[in-house]
């Protein structure tokens, strides 16, 4: 009897125990490729799982964008959105200090699923959707990859699973010596990778053969914040790359540097154009016959001084009460706006002495005279434009002022309405002939297009809009915007680079402001993090 009572007991615990067996998953044995990226599940904290012998995704906030899918949990309705959208991301390893076991438990999910507007009954799925330390995971069938995501999809022994996604690819840098970047401090001229490493040295790398670096350059020993990299910048014009930085605090030394085809270094000033930024809020501009520096500070600290290369003397362009700054309200004051076309440089000033709003001058370099051109005006964008009146090139202004945008053509001395319902213009640039402008008011932000520099068809349209303020950078051409968003899973499109007409790269990351963008090759650090990110905005 005794027996039989503990054969019993052993026949109930095994009962008990199926009743409530977990799903176990395990590491997959083959290695996995992401849009480029290999992925080590060693001490990931959401690796790769393999269930019923199909390889399972871990739908993060990060790994989805990086495979440019967007994801939205209704709290309400208990709702998980699953849609493929135009964005990107930076990779994260998600690493931590425990390493993964090869069986994890996991569960089945009970919510509801909707995935590019189609509703999955996940019951009835042979491969269902499952949860791992929280996350939801889904399988890399060819339904879901290829059909619902559009991904490339291969596997084979030698190259195990790999898939690419229709997004702009987010490539991580590993450059060696690489110093850890707290802001960009990288460049690339499509031959070479410049960089900064220890030691205070700058390296380069062919593009094709990142691990045969060049050491080319050494800074000054009491180089300025030696922990960060904002007081140093890499930028490339035409053919030409040049490395700015500085040395000590307010009395410190700027330091301007060419650095040839060969690797070899040399002053910058060679009568190209080309902008630098020296640290802190100084910025030069290289111009041909001159130079233009801008000191951006605080209200009435700010100044753009102008210098002849024939000359000694450096003058300041605004004076006599004229302050260097926008004046947009009674109780909002910003620093002024600098745009240089051809011997004309146009900036922003307001009269302190009289306390008018801000007005829009041009100096003529060639005629050495200041004008002032258009009254109350605090951003505005400069570019050459063609003028139907004069038949010819002309450069145009284009600005904000009472709900309307303007555009002012200097050659028939013109103006014209572009928009007649605006929101407030907050920066914009004329790149492949078509005009992005960016507006916003405190409700929202836009971004919009003219084709043929506002003259043709598709003037007015907005093709981007964002419910969250937002801030914008004139980069190479080219318009950046951001909209900084603090918690995972908030939809809103956290970087912006339009490079071409209804073309636009939107990434889920936040990108500090020293990023490098020459050729439509993007360089940036997300804010969070310390990795080098390179995006080739060439894609179709």
């Amino acid at each position: 009897m005794k027996k039989l009572a503990v054969l019993f007991s052993i026949f109930i615990l095994c009962i008990a125990s199926n009743a409530y067996a977990k799903e176990v998953a395990t590491i997959p044995s083959c290695s996995v490729t992401l849009n480029g990226q290999s992925v080590d599940n060693s001490y990931r904290q959401f690796p790769l799982l393999q269930y019923k012998d199909i390889v399972y995704f871990p739908m993060t906030y990060y790994d989805c964008r990086f495979l440019g899918v967007y994801t939205d949990w209704n709290e309400q309705t208990g709702t998980l959105y699953i849609n493929t959208e135009n964005i990107s991301g930076a990779y994260r390893k998600y690493n931590w200090e425990w390493k993964n076991g090869k069986r994890n438990e996991i569960d089945i999910c009970k919510f509801n699923i909707v995935v590019n507007s189609k509703v999955i009954d996940n019951e009835k799925e042979e491969y269902p959707l499952i949860t791992f330390r929280d996350v939801t995971y889904f399988p890399l069938t060819w339904r879901f990859a290829v059909d619902e995501f559009g991904w490339q999809y291969s596997y084979d022994e030698k190259n195990g699973l790999v898939i690419t996604a229709d997004n702009y690819i987010c490539k991580t840098l590993s450059l060696p010596d690489l110093r850890e970047p707290m802001l960009p401090n990288a460049a690339t001229d499509g031959k070479y990778y410049y960089y900064t490493g220890n030691d205070k040295k700058v390296y380069r790398t062919p593009v094709d053969n990142t691990e045969a670096k060049e050491h080319i350059y050494t800074m000054a020993d009491n180089v300025y914040s030696p922990d960060g990299s904002s007081s140093i910048l890499f930028s490339v014009q035409g053919n030409d790359v040049y490395l700015s930085y500085r040395t000590g605090a307010s009395m410190g030394t700027n330091y301007r540097v060419k650095i040839n085809p060969d690797g070899t270094t040399e002053d910058s000033k060679d009568g190209s154009y080309h902008e630098s930024f020296l640290g802190g809020s100084e910025y030069v501009y290289d111009c041909n016959g001159f130079t233009v520096r801008v000191y951006r500070g605080g209200y009435g600290n700010s100044r753009v001084l102008y210098k002849k290369d024939s000359s000694e003397n450096t003058m300041e362009l605004l004076s006599d009460g004229i302050v260097f700054a926008e004046i947009r309200s009674e109780d909002s004051e910003y620093h002024g706006n600098v745009e240089i076309l051809g011997n004309n440089i146009y900036l922003t000033g307001y009269n302190k002495t009289n306390n008018e709003n801000s007005r829009l001058y041009r100096y003529d370099a060639q005629n050495e005279t200041l004008t002032p051109l258009i009254e109350n005006v605090a951003e505005f964008v400069a570019f050459t434009g063609w003028d139907n009146d004069t038949k010819s090139n002309s450069d145009m202004i284009v600005y904000y002022q009472d709900g309307k945008m303007y555009r002012y053509s200097s050659a028939s001395d013109k103006t014209i309405v572009i928009k007649e319902d605006s929101l407030p213009l907050v920066g914009g640039v004329c790149h492949h002939s078509t005009l992005y402008l960016h507006t916003k008011s405190e409700e929202k932000s836009a971004v919009d297009f003219y084709l043929n520099y506002g003259i043709g068809s598709g003037a007015g349209s907005t093709i981007f809009e964002t419910t969250l303020p937002t801030d914008s950078y004139i980069k190479d051409g080219m318009l950046v915007t951001e909209s900084f968003g603090d918690a995972d899973g908030e939809k809103d499109i956290r970087t912006c680079v339009f490079n071409r007409p209804y073309g636009f790269f939107r990434s889920s990351d936040n990108m500090n402001y020293y990023f490098f963008i020459h050729n439509n090759k993007l360089i940036y650090t997300p804010t969070d993090d310390t990795t080098l990110i390179e995006v080739d905005l060439n894609k179709n």
